[in-house]
């Protein structure tokens, strides 16, 4: 009988094994771990590393900041576009009249206000993050900015939450400005939050590659790598777990108006700054080390200058020349006559050249999400007009 040779597929090196490369025998140490040899990193299973409290703390942070951001700007549409409910002063749907196809609302600004409201949201959350970005990297540092801009957002919840008192929905201007106040502070907070906790969370681990034996027997890797990659599955699992927030406040408008709904979310976000001072003396924190968007905008203002013309075709051309880069490289300089605003090298410059290149695939970003917001709003406006159950009109979207 012929014996049926079994086939292996062969085994994808890990992150760690495409950088460390020693003695053909794999007896030498790799580079900066517990003593691990090469042969070792190549056969043994690699597994994440116990996850530091602080990273916790991080994740807790998130889950808090996303569930208070869904659970204020999911239920924007109903409360901007609908007037109040009949015999209503918080926006809430009498109890006798959930049946039918009454909706929770309050300002009645109309679809046309809500959609430019929302739509200003949408653009100040992704515009704000740079602000954050930068002022970490320049400034501040990823904790002392996120502690700040935490501070920031809260009070834009607390101004927000004012906005749905009975007292200023009973005269309605007050209302929408206080709304329009809250979603300009909350955007400068979020997403200042947003540009630096990412990062931070994987600063906070500081393990390096080394052996341990299981209960069972097993040695196994402790691998840096799968450790920030199950960092970031808890951190993105925080980040869904905090959408739900946009289900529970639809029920919550609805049911006890929009000073409760908003309320909540406010009440959720204000640990984050507890949680932020609780490990204040346990955080990995990395000084400010300079902004490389702030120096890209610089590269990229030494290139165009002497490109510029007041007529855009001429521009345009200038633009596309092949040697639009030249002038920004150290390179074309004779020695000793470089600018001193030219504080990078020849290769950064062709990085910024490549990143250009490469980000020209996002120009279809800003049509999508404007149809995106359309939909979106769109789904809870068609939904209020169906027989809805005792459903929420404004839980699909």
């Amino acid at each position: 009988m012929v014996e049926k040779s079994e086939k292996y597929l062969p085994r994808v090196a890990s992150h760690d094994e495409k950088h460390y490369h020693g003695a053909p025998d794999g007896s030498s140490i790799v580079e900066g771990s517990e003593d691990v040899t090469e042969y070792e990193l190549a056969t043994l299973r690699h597994v994440a590393d116990r996850l530091p409290y602080t990273s916790w703390l991080v994740v807790i942070c998130e889950f808090a900041e996303r569930w208070s951001y869904y659970g204020t700007t999911n239920i924007y549409n109903n409360y901007i576009q609908f007037k109040l409910p009949p015999g209503s002063r918080t926006g809430a749907v009498p109890k006798a009249l959930r049946d039918g196809n009454v909706v929770a609302g309050a300002l009645g600004q109309g679809q046309q206000k809500s959609f430019a409201l929302r739509t200003f949201n949408s653009f100040w959350v992704y515009c704000t993050p740079f602000i954050g970005g930068i002022l970490a990297d320049t400034l501040w540092g990823r904790y002392k900015t996120i502690m700040i801009f935490s501070i920031v957002c809260l009070v834009g919840h607390v101004i927000l939450t004012a906005s749905a008192a009975p007292s200023s929905l009973e005269h309605g201007g007050p209302a929408l400005g206080l709304l329009a106040l809250s979603i300009v502070v909350m955007g400068l907070g979020a997403g200042s939050i947003k540009a630096n906790v990412s990062p931070m969370i994987a600063e906070q681990y500081t393990g390096k590659l080394r052996k341990e034996t299981l209960p069972s027997g097993e040695v196994v890797i402790k691998s840096p790598a799968v450790t920030i990659q199950s960092m970031y599955l808890w951190f993105y699992a925080a980040v869904n777990f905090g959408s739900c927030g946009a289900i529970s406040a639809s029920f919550l408008a609805r049911d006890h108006g929009y000073w409760t709904a908003f309320l909540v979310p406010t009440c959720i976000f204000a640990i984050v700054p507890f949680v932020l001072l609780l490990g204040k003396k346990n955080y990995v924190v990395t000084p400010p080390r300079g902004s490389i968007l702030l120096e890209t905008i610089r590269c990229i203002n030494v290139a165009l200058a002497p490109r510029w013309s007041w007529n855009p075709v001429t521009t345009y051309r200038q633009c596309k020349s092949n040697d639009f880069w030249d002038i920004a490289k150290p390179s074309y300089y004779a020695q000793g006559q470089v600018p001193a605003k030219i504080t990078w090298d020849d290769e950064f410059v062709g990085e910024v050249d490549r990143t250009i290149s490469a980000c020209k695939v996002f120009l279809f970003f800003p049509i999508f999400w404007l149809c995106y917001s359309q939909i979106d709003g769109n789904l809870g406006t068609i939904a209020a007009g169906m027989t809805l159950n005792g459903t929420p009109n404004d839980l699909i979207q």
